[in-house]
Order: C-alpha cells, then structure tokens, then sequence
C-alpha cells in the first residue's frame, strides 16, 4: 500500500518554537555573562551622552517607523502600538521560559513606575503563549505595564526577532531608535530611554 502523500508532508514549523529554541540555549550564555558582570558582542557598551544599538535586521531598521499591530492583552482587551503614539515606547520581546526574560522584568517594571504617564512606555510582547500561562507570570512577578500576546507568532515574524529578551526602542512619533538583544540593566534602560526622548 503506498503512503498517503498527505502523510509525507512535514508539519509546518511555528517561528515561535524555532526561535525559542534558539533563545533558551543563547539565553542562558547571556544571562550568565550579564550576571556576573560580563559583556557580550550583543549588548552595547554605554559611553558619554550616546547608546550604540545592537545590529539591526533588514526588518527592524533605526529611521524606520515602527510596524503597527493589534492584538490582546492577557485580560482579552484590545491593545495597538498606534494607541501609544505620543510616548516613547519600549517594545520588550519576552517569554515566561526565558531566563534572561525573568532577569530583566523587574528592571522593566522599574522603569514603567519611574517615567511619568505619557513619556516612556513599557509594552511586553509575549511571544507564544497561552492567555492564563501570560496572566499567572504577571500577577506571580507583579507586572503592571501592557503586555500584548503573540501566540502565533506574527509580532515576531513582523519585527524579525531572532532571540528574547530583545527589545525595540521607538521615539514618540513612532520611529525605530534603537534595538538591543539581551537582558537590559537600569542604566541601560536609561540610556536608552534618553535617546528616544531626545530623538529629533
């Protein structure tokens, strides 16, 4: 009997898992060396007055405006990137698998509490899971900021994430400013966050 051509097809592959697999391995090594004190060819030194980004995919490029998306929060409310045009915002990739993800949430959770209403704003792209897996991390760790869900996958097919934690930073008129892959620290987030408040 000859097999079903249906049954020689592979399942098709979901980025997500793709990318996540790739994550967990370079995740681990970079949250090591951000621990301890490590730099990593991926995380930019700071210098006076300036933040040097990490290389930029074709997809996600400085000067560029933002991709728009819309999607739901782990409440099922509606949330779009266009909805926060006005503030700086910072696009943080992450999963609750992610160790470095964990590291740096209270660092982002920081940051959210410390700028005022309306000047920077934390937005976490969940990428891949469940609604309740997203919802119990977020009450578990205290998370506040929004938090967009992606279990397809398309946010981060539509922004070319390749490993989490990585983050787009994007001024108040909605223009790429800066991208950084790896665990963020407050002074980097600092950093940062005065680049985009200062973009012109």
């Amino acid at each position: 009997m000859q097999p079903d051509e249906s049954d020689l097809r592979p399942d098709p592959v979901n980025p997500v898992v793709v990318i996540g697999a790739i994550g967990v391995a370079a995740g681990v090594l970079m949250a090591i060396f951000t621990i301890f004190g490590g730099q990593t060819g991926l995380t930019p030194r700071l210098r006076p007055g300036a933040v040097e980004p990490s290389p930029v995919p074709v997809l996600v490029q400085v000067g560029s405006p933002a991709a728009d998306f819309t999607t739901v929060t782990p409440a099922g409310e509606r949330l779009n990137l266009r909805d926060y045009r006005g503030s700086a915002v910072a696009l943080n990739f992450w999963a609750t698998w992610c160790g470095p993800c964990v590291v740096e949430m209270p660092e982002l959770q920081q940051a959210a509490d410390t700028y005022p209403d309306g000047e920077l704003v934390v937005i976490g792209v969940n990428a891949g899971e469940t609604q309740d897996a997203v919802s119990r991390f977020i009450t578990d760790n205290g998370i506040s900021f929004p938090i967009a869900m992606d279990e397809s996958g398309d946010i981060v097919e539509l922004y070319g994430i390749q490993g989490f934690p990585t983050t787009i930073w994007i001024d108040a008129e909605g223009i790429i400013q800066a991208k950084h892959i790896g665990v963020l620290s407050q002074d980097l987030i600092e950093a940062y966050t005065a680049q985009v408040l200062t973009a012109d």
